[in-house]
């Protein structure tokens, strides 16, 4: 699922759930990369009880995006799982 900044893909699965943050190098610099994958991150921590079971991955796509911007993004995508 697509929202803004980021890509999400999902694998239901009961009970369980895992979460995978991606990068690539179009996200820009090595410091760049880790930054968003950091914001990634916590952005996932902090509304863990939110995502659905089964496995998540997260893939940051290329432009500069704000804090709050991504983390909008990412709330749209896993809502429309």
């Amino acid at each position: 699922m697509r929202s803004g900044a980021v890509v999400v893909h999902h694998v239901p699965q009961e009970g369980t759930r895992h979460a995978a943050v991606v990068a690539a190098k179009g996200v820009g610099d090595a410091v760049g990369r880790h930054r968003r994958q950091r914001q990634l991150r916590h952005i996932l921590a902090g509304m863990w009880d939110e995502l659905p079971p089964g496995s998540l991955v997260v893939r940051a796509l290329p432009g500069s995006v704000s804090y709050s911007a991504l983390e909008a993004d990412v709330q749209r995508a896993v809502r429309r799982l």
